[in-house]
This record gives C-alpha cells, sequence and structure tokens, in this order.
C-alpha cells in the first residue's frame, strides 16, 4: 500500500477491500481457509502505517454497520415472517397441515451406483402379500433380502416374517432379475 500511491483518498479504502476479497479468494481456490488468510493478513498489517488509514478504517467501519444492518432485518425478517405463517394461513383459509419431522435417516454412501439393489413395494394381491419370506417360491435362488419397512419402520428380516401390501422391501439381487422380483412383489397374481 505504500508502494504504489493512488490519486486521492477515494481509492485507497476500495483498494484495501479488493485487496481482502483476493486475501480471501486465493486460498480459497486452493482449498485453503480463506477466513484464516484475511485473518493473519489483519493481523500482520493492522498495525502498519500506510497512507489513508483513517479513511480505509471509516470506509470498513461503515460496511460492518451496513453489514449488522442487513443482519438484524434478514433475522426479523425471519422470525416475524415465520410465526406468522399459520396465523396469515389460517385467516386466508389457505389449507395447511403439520408435517411430523422424521429424524432418522438410514443411508449407505457409496462411490458408485450399487449394482443389483433393489426397492420394491408390495402390492395387494401380488404373490409376496401375506406370504413369509420363507414361502416365497417366486425369489431367484441368490437374491437377498435385506430391510423390511412397514409404516415407516424396519422389521427384522427373518424366513418367518409376514410380508404385506405396502410393505418397502429391499433386496439384493442381479439386474436381470428385476422382472422376477416385479413379478413375486409388485404384480397381482392372477385368478
Amino acid at each position: 500500500m505504500r508502494q504504489v500511491p493512488l490519486s486521492g483518498e477515494g481509492p485507497y479504502p476500495v483498494r484495501a477491500l479488493a485487496s481482502v476479497l483476493l486475501l480471501f479468494g486465493a486460498p480459497t481456490v486452493a482449498h485453503g481457509s480463506g477466513f484464516l488468510a484475511v485473518l493473519v493478513a489483519g493481523i500482520v498489517l493492522g498495525d502498519e502505517r500506510a497512507p489513508c488509514t483513517r479513511e480505509i478504517e471509516r470506509f470498513h467501519a461503515a460496511l460492518a454497520s451496513l453489514g449488522e444492518i442487513v443482519a438484524f432485518v434478514v433475522v426479523f425478517s425471519v422470525v416475524v415472517q415465520a410465526s406468522l405463517a399459520p396465523t396469515v394461513a389460517r385467516l386466508l383459509r389457505l389449507p395447511m397441515r403439520v408435517v411430523e419431522l422424521e429424524p432418522w435417516s438410514l443411508g449407505v454412501r457409496l462411490r458408485d451406483e450399487p449394482a443389483g439393489v433393489q426397492l420394491l413395494t408390495i402390492r395387494t394381491g401380488s404373490p409376496a402379500d401375506g406370504c413369509t419370506i420363507r414361502d416365497l417360491d417366486d425369489l431367484p435362488a441368490d437374491a437377498w433380502t435385506t430391510l423390511l419397512v412397514r409404516t415407516g419402520q424396519t422389521l427384522p428380516v427373518r424366513g418367518d416374517a409376514v410380508l404385506g401390501a405396502g410393505d418397502d422391501v429391499t433386496i439384493l439381487a442381479r439386474a436381470d432379475q428385476r422382472g422376477q422380483l416385479a413379478a413375486a412383489f409388485e404384480r397381482a397374481s392372477p385368478d
């Protein structure tokens, strides 16, 4: 800042701001911490003598004040809108329903899409409807039932587990066995 003088006082705060953005951006692009880079630069350069220091400090103080105002307005707006939304919806007779939170999530992250994971929903009248896993003859011999979900609850996957319409079943099987699995779980049996 001392080596390259600028004409007038106005450009110095803008140059300081541009330097901060550059100091933040370069480490971020290099997968480092932009916040840490700006913090260290602020500590190192904070007490250095530079031209137009007072103007730079005033400019950044004004930016900080503006940021605070923009923050309390956003917070106020969110709090007021969130608390008034049910009341306004009720006054306007808009239908609203209470959604129960679902705090549990069961999942596995894999690098590649797994081959052979089949998610099936048992349909009414299908061969699986009312049948135990052990007695279900239409399953391929190498298919493996891994997860059984009924009305949002996981059930033990045992041979004597009785399957019912609406149950979700996760099965590990080859991709070419999808049709055979669909016939057992998702298609109604012919009368």
